[in-house]
C-alpha cells in the first residue's frame, strides 16, 4: 500500500489497457521537473529549494540512486531549462542565457562525465524553441526568429526536408508540426503575413502535400494588408525590432497609427500572420 508520500513527485508507469500501475522512481518535495530517455526510462530531474532559490540537477544512476551533477541560480525566472536529450542519448540540452545581450542559447552536457559544451547560440536572437522527434522526444533541432521564423536540423534527413519546405513553399514560413514512425508521412504548417496558416499532409515518397486544413478558411481570397519590418530608435538609441501592416488599396500616407504592444520583456512580434494587425 502507498501512503500520500509515496505519491508526492512520483513516476508510474500505467498499462493503459488494464490500468495497473507500477512505481517507477520518487522525487522528492522540491522536485519540478523530470526528463525521459523516449523510451520509457528516467534519466533526470530537476529539483527547485528556495531561499536561495536554487535548481538541482540530478542523474538517476544505474542503480535507480540519484547524482547531484549541478547547482543553477533560479531567481529571475532563470534556472537549468532541460530541455530534453540529444538524439543519440549521450547528453542533456540545456537553455542557458548568454553574454551581455542575454540571449537564450543551447548547451549539451554529457551524460558520461557531465562535461558541458556549447551547442547553438546567436548574439542578437533568442533560441525560441528545440525541435524534438513526436515520438521519442530527442532534440534534433531548434527554431530561431530574426524576423521569421525557420526551422533548423542537426539530422541531415530533416536539413532535407526543411529545405525541400522552403523551396515548396516561396514566400511563406514552412513548419513540420510532426510525421508518423516512417518519416515519410509529415504533417506540415505554412504561414505568411498575407496568408493564415494551413496544413498539409505530406507525402515524402510521391511529394503529394494534400491540404487538410485551413484557419480562418473563410479569408480566402480577401484583400490582406503588406506587413514589413519597421525598426525604430528608444531614447537611449536602442534599436527596436517592430512591424507595420499596411492597408491594401491605400497610398501609405497620413494613415492613422494603431499601436499592439506585445506582452512581457520575454515576448516578441514576427513576420506571420497576425489576425489582429490584419483585422
Amino acid at each position: 500500500t502507498l501512503s500520500m508520500s509515496d505519491l508526492l513527485n512520483a513516476m508510474f508507469k500505467v498499462d493503459v489497457t488494464t490500468g495497473v500501475s507500477e512505481l517507477v522512481t520518487r522525487g522528492s518535495m522540491d522536485t519540478r521537473d523530470w526528463l525521459m530517455d523516449g523510451h520509457g526510462a528516467v534519466v533526470a530531474r530537476i529539483d527547485q529549494t528556495t531561499n536561495p532559490r536554487l535548481d538541482h540537477l540530478k542523474l538517476r544512476t544505474s542503480s535507480g540512486s540519484w547524482n547531484e551533477v549541478a547547482v543553477a541560480d533560479a531567481s529571475g525566472g532563470y534556472g537549468l531549462g532541460l530541455m530534453g536529450l540529444t538524439e543519440d542519448g549521450k547528453a542533456l540540452v540545456q537553455s542557458v542565457f548568454q553574454g551581455d545581450n542575454g540571449t537564450a542559447a543551447l548547451t549539451v552536457r554529457s551524460l558520461a562525465d557531465n562535461s558541458e559544451k556549447p551547442l547553438v547560440a546567436d548574439p542578437r536572437y533568442d533560441v525560441d524553441e528545440v525541435l524534438q522527434d513526436p515520438w521519442t522526444k530527442r532534440v534534433i533541432g531548434y527554431q530561431v526568429t530574426a524576423d521569421e521564423a525557420k526551422d533548423v536540423y542537426f539530422n541531415p534527413a530533416f536539413k532535407a526536408l526543411q529545405n525541400g519546405l522552403q523551396a515548396a513553399f516561396p514566400g511563406a514560413v514552412p513548419h513540420a508540426v510532426t510525421w508518423d514512425l516512417s518519416q515519410q508521412k509529415v504533417i506540415v504548417s505554412i504561414d505568411s503575413p498575407t496568408q493564415p496558416p494551413i496544413y498539409f499532409l505530406l507525402d515524402r515518397q510521391t511529394h503529394n502535400a494534400a491540404p487538410i486544413r485551413k484557419v480562418f478558411a473563410s479569408l480566402d481570397g480577401a484583400a490582406l494588408g503588406e506587413m514589413k519590418p519597421y525598426i525604430y530608435k528608444a531614447r537611449d538609441g536602442l534599436e527596436i525590432p517592430g512591424y507595420l501592416t499596411l492597408p491594401p488599396g491605400k497610398p501609405a500616407k497620413k494613415l492613422p497609427l494603431v499601436v499592439f504592444p506585445h506582452g512581457g520583456p520575454m515576448a516578441r512580434d514576427s513576420l506571420s500572420f497576425n489576425p489582429e494587425s490584419q483585422f
